[in-house]
């Protein structure tokens, strides 16, 4: 006799076969994000692996009416400069059109949580667009007729402070789109060092059901494999500055061109910081300037704290570390965000108590309270740290609920929340944190090479702690060292300002408590009569005093002070929104306020349309969609798993799953074959 083996055994052979060898470990060396035509809230996933670096930058990705081609983001430039506490860019991104179908352009890019942007115009062929601000209503509507009609038309709008998504519609074949937007930046200033940080590229958001706008976080990014583009050139001029080389870089090589840093063929995959000293009375007096604009005066404050904090006594503290360990970590930022929690363990003395908060889908603690920072419960903790994995959704609910439970009263309570931020649903957690701070302090840790700074500057705002980025391992030690000298105690508390001879406006306000070498900054609209502003505060329950005079305004055609205190009165608006229970809190005031000040913001958006009409009626308009870089280091590979993010070892396992399955429905379809044999007949 001979058995035959039906379709159904070939069929379970094969998937048998393909499950067993379509994981490959080693071939998890990306971070991509599935995209799907119908978005849901819960349907982001990533995975670990070690990574590449990637050489690229975004690309026009075309994809409609059965085409599948790119258009290639031809160049990124930013024309910066800076002139004390603030800088104005010019960005200027270009695209090609190489398809032969008219086209929707829709791209998603980052800026700094607190940039102002201000003026937009697009060049598409020999036609220029100059964009104006309105609400976002009347934007969008105006910007769907004109794209109905067929004219060039071109929409920016904000979905988070520090996400932007620009749409140009009806980009004939063939024709190339220059998108330029102004921005002002505010500089910052830390440890005698001014600083600036331009975001090229986002780590992926992750969505729940608390978020309900999740398609508008959500955009295609790619790994370099993918896409070939270009990359970042930079021309950046700072004043005042002794030397231009004293500008430096932890994040790329820059060069020097005369009066100017400057950036070429740099790939879109990190954050960029630049860095230059202040000098000796910058870092000790601190620096006032005025201006006049539009009828009203302008001031901006920077203020360093005092320097000698011998008098701060240390307490016993508690300290609970939270560990972010889902998807979106895997790679360099898990690897970096276990050092630093082990070099955070390293500074713990006898006297402390700790313990270790680790979350993906769900939270796990090492204890279930807080325990003595013993060699026992070091050596625990250290086990337990060297273990995780990147793996998972990020649900961050638990983790903070639990972490924000206090306990001693008597012990001061510090978090460390290690993350890349890396989530959709920011107003919920901000709102856990709200309700729930007591008497904590929260620091947060941000870990990757394009974190979500505008998350991870609000909690520890709102937790009334500070942030610090870690972009690379190299940097861990370093950086945790300069956060655990801070936890300490802040330096000056219970701030109260009061303005001489008139009033003022000013933000952020009230104003937030200062730690150590963290400068105070504050900018506000004063009366004409003003002289001066004093300042006081408590010092390890010591009175704390400053006067400084206001100088008369320096120029009356500078509106970057002014757009700054737009700004900052936009976002302090906002935080008050974002923890109240009333959703549309202070939403007439932030909208005029952006109006006025030109400036996009939730409830504004840029939008410019061409008068005569450019694509022919009966010609169709495709989508297109540019894929962001995925960040340096990060490692993720997409698969079709809801709820979160999903790593290697998760792969794996359902690999073999998948595997058993495939062989065991061989295995029954082979028995099934078996006992259909009819006997076989002698010749």
């Amino acid at each position: 006799m001979h058995h035959t083996v039906n379709r159904s055994s070939w069929f379970a052979i094969a998937v048998a076969l393909y499950c067993l060898v379509s994981f490959n470990p080693l071939s998890a060396n990306q971070i991509t994000h599935s995209q799907s035509s119908t978005h849901q809230a819960s349907s982001n996933w990533d995975s670990e692996g070690a990574a590449d670096s990637p050489v690229g930058s975004g690309i026009l990705q075309l994809r409609g009416n059965g085409i599948n081609t790119d258009a290639v983001l031809m160049n990124t430039e930013i024309e910066l400069d800076v002139n004390g506490l603030l800088a104005d860019m010019v960005l200027s991104q270009q695209f090609t059109n190489t398809s032969d179908e008219w086209l929707e352009g829709v791209y998603m890019f980052p800026l700094p949580i607190d940039a102002a942007v201000h003026a937009m115009t697009i060049q598409v062929g020999n036609r220029t667009i100059v964009g104006e601000i309105k609400t976002k209503e009347n934007a969008k509507k105006t910007y769907k007729e004109a794209k109905e009609s067929g004219q060039v038309a071109t929409l920016v709008e904000q979905q988070r402070p520090n996400m932007f998504t620009a749409r140009v519609a009806n980009i004939e074949p063939g024709a190339l789109i220059s998108v330029r937007l102004e921005i002002m930046l505010p500089v910052h200033f830390e440890n005698a060092q001014f600083n600036l940080l331009l975001p090229t590229t986002y780590t992926p958001r992750y969505t729940n059901v608390d978020t309900p706008d999740a398609t508008d976080i959500t955009g295609p990014v790619a790994h370099s494999d993918d896409i070939a583009g270009p990359a970042l050139t930079l021309n950046a001029r700072i004043e005042p500055i002794e030397s231009i080389f004293a500008v430096s870089s932890t994040t790329h090589k820059i060069e020097y061109n005369g009066t100017a840093v400057t950036l070429f063929d740099s790939p879109m995959d990190r954050d960029l910081v630049l860095s230059w000293p202040a000098s000796s009375a910058q870092a000790v007096l601190g620096s006032v300037f005025t201006t006049d604009f539009s009828g009203e005066r302008y001031m901006q404050l920077m203020l360093p704290p005092p320097s000698d904090t011998t008098n701060i006594q240390k307490s016993n503290r508690e300290l609970i570390l939270i560990l972010d360990k889902s998807g979106s970590m895997a790679g360099d930022p898990m690897r970096a965000a276990k050092r630093a929690v082990l070099s955070a363990l390293d500074g713990l003395d006898t006297n402390d108590h700790f313990n270790i908060i680790a979350f993906d889908n769900n939270a796990t603690s090492l204890f279930s309270t807080a325990l003595i920072a013993d060699a026992t419960n070091i050596a625990k903790a250290t086990r337990f740290i060297r273990k995780l994995s990147a793996d998972g959704g990020t649900e961050m609910h638990e983790a903070l609920n639990f972490a924000l439970k206090s306990e001693d009263p008597d012990r001061l309570r510090q978090l460390v929340f290690v993350t890349d931020g890396s989530v959709g649903y920011e107003d919920e957690l901000l709102k856990i944190i709200n309700r729930n701070i007591s008497n904590n302090r929260l620091f947060t840790v941000g870990i990757g090479s394009a974190p979500n700074r505008f998350f991870l500057e609000k909690a520890a705002e709102v937790g009334r702690g500070t942030s610090l980025s870690i972009m690379n391992i190299a940097q861990v030690q370093e950086k945790m060292d300069t956060l655990l000298q801070k936890l300490e105690h802040p330096v000056l508390t219970q701030f109260e300002l009061t303005f001489e001879g008139g009033d003022g406006e000013f933000y952020p306000n009230p104003l937030p408590d200062l730690y150590q070498d963290q400068p105070l900054m504050l900018v506000a609209k004063i009366d004409e009569a003003v002289t001066g502003i004093n300042l006081q505060a408590s010092q390890a329950g010591e009175l704390w005093q400053q006067s400084l005079p206001i100088p008369a305004s320096a120029d009356s055609t500078v509106s970057s002070i002014a757009r700054h205190w737009a700004r900052k009165k936009i976002t302090n608006l906002a935080d008050e929104q974002r923890i109240s229970d009333k959703p549309e809190k202070n939403k007439a005031e932030i909208t005029n306020t952006a109006l006025a000040f030109s400036l996009v913001s939730q409830y504004t958006s840029f939008i410019g349309v061409e008068q005569e009409p450019a694509r022919p009626a009966a010609d169709d308009l495709s989508v297109a969609h540019v894929a962001n870089l995925m960040p340096a280091g990060a490692a993720m590979q997409s698969v079709l798993i809801p709820m979160g993010s999903a790593a290697s070892d998760t792969l794996a396992a359902l690999s073999v799953l998948f595997g058993a399955m495939g062989i065991l429905m061989w295995w029954a379809a082979w028995k099934l074959s078996a006992m259909s044999i009819q006997p076989g007949r002698a010749a």
